[in-house]
């Protein structure tokens, strides 16, 4: 990858600017003179170039120069690969707003009317594309999962957008052998709302909801009944399974917006004290709650796994 096109400048601040490394998939901060350095260098300029341009010391080029060299041959390479920049576009958008609003606000009373208002319907529809599903309905499924998860990213991208976050981008990673879709988000941790921080986290939860209840309306179309079941529940399973506290996904993500970061590795911490000496659960914050946390952790991530396979292979 050209050098010139590796790097995003994401964001300046008083003496610091940010720069976001595309191949590497990381973000370095620097000052002022550095900033002017990496810059020369990314052009191919030699050091007395610089040293001449910059009017700097030879000790801070070549301190700088060192650095920078690291970062150009850094070798982490992780399997991923941008597909979209969104810090690239105009960041004030309608069409972002109006989204948001829809995402945030409309999700959950959309999904929860469509219920009710189809409830009898649905049941019948389920019972009969449930006996319709076969090993042919696989492919299918799969590319439904593929794109509702692209939508669950969407739904990051939209609300972080809208309350002021830069989205780097949005692409592909493999996790395992699976291929997932991600969102690259830079400056939820800094936006002073914990309500903002949160709904942020929240935004691609509610878009599956949102799918789950367009889903129970075309139902009962008998032309696509069968996908619409099939969507309906993969958004509700996406919805459900990313609203979890046990896994790193958005529920656990949510969860530390209350209790503090690095919440799994303090439960576990306290727990183990807690099994040495029970009186030192006093000592811990939300001690109760940790301890509690970690034991149903331990019960409930087993019989999880276990469910996710088919009856039929038991």
């Amino acid at each position: 990858m050209d050098n010139s096109k590796r790097f995003d400048m994401i964001v300046t601040e008083e003496n610091k600017v940010k720069i976001y490394d595309r191949k590497c998939k990381q973000i370095y901060c620097f000052d002022q003179d550095n900033y002017a350095i990496f810059n020369q260098v990314i052009q191919g300029k030699t050091k007395e170039e610089i040293m001449e341009s910059l009017q700097l010391p030879q000790e801070k080029v070549e301190r700088a120069r060192k650095d920078i060299d690291e970062i150009l041959q850094h070798p982490k390479a992780k399997l991923k690969k941008g597909l979209f920049y969104p810090n690239q576009s105009r960041k004030e958008s309608f069409l972002t707003d109006f989204l948001c609003y829809i995402i945030l606000y409309c999700s959950i009373p959309f999904l929860m009317l469509s219920a009710f208002c189809n409830f009898q319907q649905i049941k019948e529809v389920l019972i009969s594309a449930m006996n319709q599903i076969s090993v042919g309905t696989f492919g299918r499924i799969f590319m439904i999962l593929i794109v509702s998860t692209a939508f669950h990213e969407l739904g990051h991208m939209v609300t972080a957008r809208h309350f002021g976050c830069i989205v780097l981008e949005l692409g592909v990673k493999m996790s395992g052998f699976i291929p997932c879709a991600y969102t690259s988000i830079y400056g939820t941790a800094f936006l002073k709302s914990k309500a903002q921080r949160i709904l942020t986290l929240s935004g691609g939860i509610l878009v599956n909801a949102l799918l789950a209840g367009i889903a129970c309306w075309t139902m009962q179309v008998d032309s696509i009944s069968q996908i619409s079941v099939e969507v309906g529940l993969l958004n509700l399973g996406l919805a459900f399974i990313n609203s979890l506290i046990f896994f790193e996904f958005d529920g656990y993500y949510i969860l530390e917006e209350f209790v503090g970061k690095n919440f799994k590795k303090e439960a576990l911490n306290c727990t183990r004290e807690f099994m040495k000496k029970p009186s030192s659960i006093r000592s811990y914050e939300f001690g109760e709650f940790k301890v509690f946390y970690t034991i149903l952790a331990f019960l409930l991530i087993p019989l999880f796994i276990i469910s996710m396979i088919p009856v039929k292979w038991l």
